[in-house]
């Protein structure tokens, strides 16, 4: 894998959406599961669907900061995938 000299607003982007991407994953798993509540034998709370909507908005907002950020257009479109790998580990470390 290459190495990338990420600049480190992307990096604290990175990190950003990973939590928020793990809160999504929290409140989703408070509910019901997603059988139940197609089958109609269970609702999403109404507090918690709120609640899950905004963390959903916020990590669509935060792609949205990752992919638009400069960085992207100073390297081959070839290399994204493994440039998205190494930014999700250097924010993982």
């Amino acid at each position: 894998m290459a190495d990338y000299d990420f600049p480190s607003d992307l990096i604290e982007a990175q990190r950003a959406f990973l939590a928020a991407d793990a809160r999504c994953e929290e409140l989703a798993q408070q509910g019901p599961p997603a059988t139940a509540i197609v089958e109609g034998t269970a609702a999403m709370p109404e507090n918690l669907r709120q609640e899950l909507e905004a963390a959903r908005a916020e990590r669509l907002r935060l792609i949205s900061v990752l992919y638009g950020h400069p960085f992207w257009g100073e390297i081959p479109q070839s290399d994204w995938f493994a440039a998205r790998m190494a930014l999700r580990e250097a924010a993982q470390s």
